[in-house]
């Protein structure tokens, strides 16, 4: 994995622990006029703002990767207009960070 993608799984474990949630969904909005495009971003549980913790330049791919290497499922995809513009994918996570106690344990 890229250490994008490494950084990205390591966001998305910290808020999915403080949360208490293993499940997190990629949403993608279009405004519908340009010079605005397509707006991706991540939510876990009530919190939408997930990605500000991403690296700048993050992108779909990276959270297929994340799939691909067996860190996350991908659960469903809704999409909610003819272009596809509007979605929102469901993801569980498949793999929690542990923290120092987890590994003293055992």
């Amino acid at each position: 994995m890229s250490p994008t993608q490494l950084a990205i799984l390591e966001a998305l474990q910290n808020a999915a622990q403080k949360a208490g949630l293993s499940s997190f969904a990629l949403v993608s909005e279009y405004l519908g006029y340009l010079p605005f495009g397509v707006y991706m971003w991540v939510e876990i549980g009530n919190d939408s703002n997930v990605d500000r913790e991403f690296p700048s330049g993050w992108n779909r791919e990276d959270i297929e990767a994340l799939v691909h290497h067996g860190h996350a499922l991908h659960v469903r995809r809704q999409v909610f207009d003819a272009q596809g513009f509007d979605s929102r994918e469901d993801y569980e996570l498949l793999s929690l960070a542990r923290g120092p106690s987890d590994d003293e344990e055992g």
